[in-house]
């Protein structure tokens, strides 16, 4: 369990550096792409000796859109963790376990029951709630959580495919690396399309770097639990994603002194609740 444990905590400090950054004035794009180099570097540093066992031509085309995914969905986590707070982000991304649920049901004969849809009505009543601002409900403050519940949903769900069909368990650091290596390209071929360009500078790097190593560890530990100890999709990612939105709503209060009004609080118990239904 102690792989479940260190993914928990990776996850949730990548939402509470994001949301230094906007104290610090980081920008988000240079240093989400040092990240992604940072992350690769540590998986090829990890999985050198097993290069020789390698079979990439097993999944290098998974990586592809795995990478892909990765970099979409870090840019639009730091809006929402900046403009909406790390709560909201956290509730948003995690709730997101009804999607690898659902999808564990069609592909690997997961039993729909009235508890488990109860959890997965829970959790859309959920998101709404924790996106709730004391000024009333506005559109733009639910539409984009909506996408990131969408977007890591569908990651969630990739990476389960991935490690069921795919990656054999000495191939798990050259996956990541290769997956994050790919995401860090497609942030490079993006770059020149950006309606701003900046040059690099030194604070974004370190930044990078600060964002590197619990983002290589959420994948990699994600990974490891999931080999180490054979879990259903439905039984894991409900226990790791609670784990995640606790923890990075404890830490969002006391780091960042985080409000949280009385719908956010009520959207917060009825997403764990949520959990705790689909994991039943």
């Amino acid at each position: 369990m102690i792989y479940l444990a260190l993914s928990i905590f990776c996850s949730s400090l990548i939402f509470v550096i994001f949301k230094g950054f906007q104290k610090f004035k980081i920008d988000n794009f240079q240093a989400i792409i040092v990240n992604y180099f940072v992350a690769s570097s540590l998986g090829w540093i990890l999985g050198f000796d097993s290069i020789s066992n390698a079979h990439p031509e097993d999944w290098i085309l998974i990586c592809v859109l795995i990478g892909a995914i990765f970099i979409s969905l870090f840019i639009l986590m730091a809006k929402v963790s900046q403009d909406l707070g790390v709560s909201t982000a956290s509730v948003s991304v995690k709730m997101s376990v009804v999607i690898p649920v659902v999808i564990g049901m069609l592909l690997y004969g997961d039993k729909l029951s009235f508890q488990l849809t109860l959890g997965i009505l829970l959790s859309l009543a959920a998101i709404f709630l924790i996106t709730q601002k004391e000024s009333g409900f506005h559109f733009n403050h639910i539409k984009w959580p909506i996408v990131l519940f969408v977007g890591n949903g569908l990651l969630d769900s990739v990476l389960k495919y991935a490690q069921t069909h795919y990656v054999q368990s000495n191939d798990v650091s050259l996956f990541s690396a290769s997956c994050f290596g790919l995401a860090a390209v497609a942030g490079m071929i993006a770059f020149p399309f950006l309606k701003y360009k900046s040059a690099l500078k030194k604070k974004n790097m370190i930044a990078g770097v600060v964002l590197g190593v619990p983002n290589f560890g959420s994948i990699y530990f994600l990974i490891m639990t999931l080999e180490s100890t054979n879990m259903k999709s439905s039984i894991f990612f409900p226990i790791n994603n609670i784990g995640i939105v606790l923890l990075s709503t404890v830490l969002s209060v006391l780091i960042f002194k985080e409000g949280l009004n009385r719908k956010n609080i009520i959207g917060i118990a009825i997403g764990v609740l949520s959990i705790l239904l689909i994991t039943i």
